[in-house]
């Protein structure tokens, strides 16, 4: 064994370059795999530390629903379950002037030692004997920093009738109540502070309340049941809320992306190093060694690069998951720190991936060679005529027809559906490879067969009928499709969000329970229009599949179609809606999803504001379909679902409502969110631009696009690494080819034409099946992005497709000008005496 290990270890010294190419291809497999399975777990713990920073340890929130919010703390009926925290607390807006610019200020009246105890406050700063009375305040260190202020300084706050002076008396670390400080600062005070501003006593307008986790569904039914006045919300379905399944898909179809490229190097990087050891194989065979044991002494060979590569792949992937978690962290604007945990699963699962990875992909390669003769091993006499055979081609065709078969079927979007479609378009490009180059290399030796030259006609047919340099074109083939997979999902993301997402308003006022108290907003200055959503979340199972869809109360078509540019009503459909009842428009997408047409019925089951079955009526809705919309400028998952607002009333409740406004020309946005906030300032909305709502979503969505960036970078580097190997040691394989055209006197111009010649049809070979493959996948991989809920439009991207096409080419020319220097430097003598 020792002299087996010994051997191996030559073999991984003698061919430097083909070695670090193979350690590098297990190594970034192993890095990617690592990493793309630990990113979703950070990502939504991220996630629930951004919650956590937002609410503390509270779990379930509480306002009133009415149109007076204002209570107080005994209105609310509590369970007999023990609460661990509660937090009683008013909030109330204002406007202060700070080193000459104009500031909105949240006025949040609470009990310091609860809020403390619950993680909604943490004292970092405070003066001596501070508590939270009379005019004292308690900012948080960023409104500290940002506005350079310091402990006992004043703060005067303008409320619209009175002006109220505090002093700042605590500083707290940006979390809990000062969490969400963006476009305006909070100051916790005391609540008896507060009702002094709003002139009422003991009033409160939030409820922040901590039961055990066990009882939680036990408390919030309780609660809903005896407190029909208020708005219950279950934080703890908000944690669990967050959508990382698009994410997390697209990690799997980027790790499959990799998998598939380095799979494919090592498979061609196998048969250079299966041929290289025939002779030592020829010498253990003919000395007694049996077949067994040569394929266990080269299957320790490629586990010895599968060893050697995982161990610097997860070595590598754990001190760079800190770096690239950070980068896919959407609230580090918000102080939230990136959760990152090492997985012990998922470091297993890597490494025995990285280690077992090579061996296995090998094989086959050396199964071949222990079927060969022990005559042809021991003298070596290697065949580089490629061999045609009828079986791959009748089985690629099949596997063609079976992609296509699947995606015609596949009318609902089926995830496991999109994925196999995929696969077996993939797998029957590989297999037609080489029966296509044939084609080329036959249709064009015919072409020229009497005009052309000898080593020109060499070329063409060593095109096809070479086995050498028809993996080159493969292996160029392979990566480039799949680099045009990865790019054109990303470039598809981009398009959505730059060029199909309309601008329908400037301002949306969200996080409202019922619209009625801003029913005036549009009367503010600088408001040019506005409309009011009724928004509720339902669900539909139809055939084993399900949606969630946004249903819109509607009360006038029209206004809604003059509003909203993003949506398109197609044909009679608002005739429809206004005459039928329990009407209901769907996307165009959906229907043909769902197979579903005008006069159908579907059964929808609203949810409420916990995404859980809405109570106390009868909750499954059965509407009409009247008409079909299209409104991918609306929403990228054209899952909006429209209906008269009368039935929404009746049937649907109000969880997601939100007032969109349109500002006339050249107003100052900012400056209208302040007149908002202050015209409410009893209200705990939200108030957002478009612009902000879209660097929300395209933060998201850059970090897929980023994602997906680095798997392009990766791919091309894994490829253009294994293809250049492919290339340069084909040239030793093919020397005594040379040799042998060099003889029978070819000279070493004509020889490097014939390479010019492979090159070139190469390249065009390229160009035209990657095109070709391209435009294959494009239409294949719909189903499988809006399984995904990527339901945008992707087209061709030309743009990647010609940088791909000028990376290929500068390749095979850097890559033939070191052969061509070989050609002209070779020995010939030396390369024919083993002939």
């Amino acid at each position: 064994m020792k002299s087996v290990i010994k051997h191996i270890v030559i073999n991984l010294f003698e061919k430097k370059f083909r070695t670090f190419i193979v350690l590098l291809t297990v190594c970034l497999s192993t890095l990617v795999v690592f990493i793309g399975l630990s990113l979703n777990g950070i990502i939504k713990d991220t996630y629930a530390s951004m919650l956590k920073g937002a609410y503390g340890d509270t779990n379930i929130i509480m306002s009133k629903s009415s149109d007076n919010p204002l209570y107080e703390k005994h209105d609310i009926v509590l369970p007999d379950i023990p609460i661990e925290t509660r937090n009683d607390m008013l909030f109330t807006q204002g406007k202060t002037t700070i080193k000459d610019k104009k500031i909105d200020v949240i006025l949040v009246g609470l009990d310091a030692i609860d809020a403390e105890a619950s993680g909604l406050l943490n004292k970092t700063q405070q003066m001596d004997g501070f508590k939270l009375q009379q005019n004292r305040a308690m900012i948080s260190n960023n409104t500290a920093a940002k506005y350079d202020l310091q402990l006992g300084d004043p703060i005067s706050i303008d409320t619209g009738e009175e002006k109220w002076k505090f002093i700042v008396g605590a500083i707290s670390k940006t979390q809990g109540v000062f969490f969400s400080e963006v476009d305006a600062i909070s100051l916790a005070v005391s609540q008896e502070q507060v009702n002094n501003i709003l002139d009422t006593t003991d009033k409160v307008n939030t409820s922040y309340l901590t039961v055990p986790e066990n009882k939680l569904s036990e408390a919030i039914q309780f609660l809903k049941t005896n407190n029909a006045d208020f708005h219950i919300q279950n934080q703890s379905t908000a944690a669990n809320a967050h959508d990382g399944d698009t994410f997390e898909t697209t990690m799997i179809l980027a790790i499959l992306t990799i998998v598939l490229i380095s799979s494919y190097i090592i498979f061609s990087l196998a048969k250079l190093i299966v041929v290289e050891r025939m002779p030592v194989v020829g010498t253990f065979r003919s000395i007694g060694a049996s077949k067994k044991l040569i394929h266990f002494i080269l299957t320790l060979e490629f586990l010895f690069y599968g060893l050697i590569g995982s161990i610097i792949g997860f070595t590598a992937g754990m001190l760079l998951l800190p770096y690239v978690a950070d980068l896919f962290n959407a609230y580090k604007d918000l102080g939230v720190e990136t959760e990152v945990s090492y997985s012990f699963t998922y470091i297993c699962i890597a490494f025995l991936f990285g280690a077992l990875f090579p061996a296995v992909i090998s094989h086959f390669q050396i199964s071949r060679l222990n079927k060969r003769p022990l005559k042809e091993i021991i003298l070596n006499t290697q065949q580089t005529s490629q061999k045609h055979s009828i079986i791959p081609y009748i089985l690629g065709l099949i596997l063609l027809i079976t992609a296509f078969g699947l995606y015609g079927i596949n009318q609902k979007d089926d995830l496991l559906l999109g994925i196999l479609s995929i696969l077996c378009l993939f797998i029957s490009i590989v297999l037609w490879m080489p029966g296509f180059l044939n084609l080329v290399s036959k249709g064009l030796n015919r072409l020229f067969q009497s005009i052309g030259s000898g080593e020109f006609l060499l070329g063409v047919k060593n095109l096809g009928n070479n086995k050498i340099a028809s993996n080159n074109s493969n292996m160029i083939i392979v990566v480039f499709i799949l680099l045009m997979l990865v790019g054109m999902i990303a470039d598809g993301i981009d398009q959505y969000l730059h060029k199909s997402l309309v601008k329908d308003y400037d301002i949306a006022i969200t996080d409202i329970q019922d619209v009625k108290p801003y029913e005036n907003v549009d009367e503010l200055d600088n408001v040019s229009d506005a409309y009011a959503q009724h928004v509720n979340i339902a669900e539909t199972v139809i055939g084993n599949q399900s949606e969630s869809f946004g249903v819109i109360g509607v009360d006038d078509l029209e206004a809604f179609d003059s509003f909203y540019s993003g949506i398109t009503l197609q044909q009679d459909a608002k005739e429809q809606l206004n005459k039928t009842d329990n009407g209901i428009i769907l996307d165009e997408y959906q229907l043909e999803r769902f197979n579903l047409q005008i006069g159908d019925e579907i059964v929808l089951q609203p949810l409420d504001q916990n995404l859980e079955p809405m109570d106390g009526k009868d909750t499954k809705v059965t509407a009409a379909i009247v008409g079909s919309m299209e409104s991918l400028g609306f929403s990228q998952n054209r899952a909006t679902a429209l209906v008269n607002l009368n039935y929404f009333h009746d049937h649907f409740m109000e969880t997601m409502s939100q007032i969109n406004l349109k500002a006339i020309p050249d107003a100052d946005l900012e400056q209208l969110k302040q007149d908002i906030r202050y015209h409410y300032p009893d209200s705990d909305m939200s108030v957002h631009t478009f612009d902000d709502i879209l660097e929300t979503q395209k933060s998201t969505i850059d970090s897929l696009i980023l994602g997906m960036t680095i798997i392009v970078l990766l791919g091309l580097l894994i490829g253009i690494l294994g293809i250049s190997n492919n290339l340069l040691v084909s040239f030793i394989q093919r020397k005594k080819e040379y040799a042998v055209l060099y003889s029978v006197c070819m000279s070493r111009g004509q020889l490097v034409k014939v390479l010019l010649v492979e090159t070139c049809l190469t390249f065009i070979s390229v160009v035209v099946i990657g095109f070709a493959g391209s435009m294959a996948m494009n239409v294949i991989m719909v189903r499988l992005l809006y399984a995904i809920g990527l339901r945008i439009d992707f087209q061709f991207n030309s743009s990647l497709f010609f940088i791909l096409t000028a990376v290929v080419f500068i390749l095979l020319l850097l890559s033939i000008l070191s052969i061509i220097r070989k050609i002209y430097r070779m020995n010939i003598i030396e390369n024919l005496r083993f002939e």
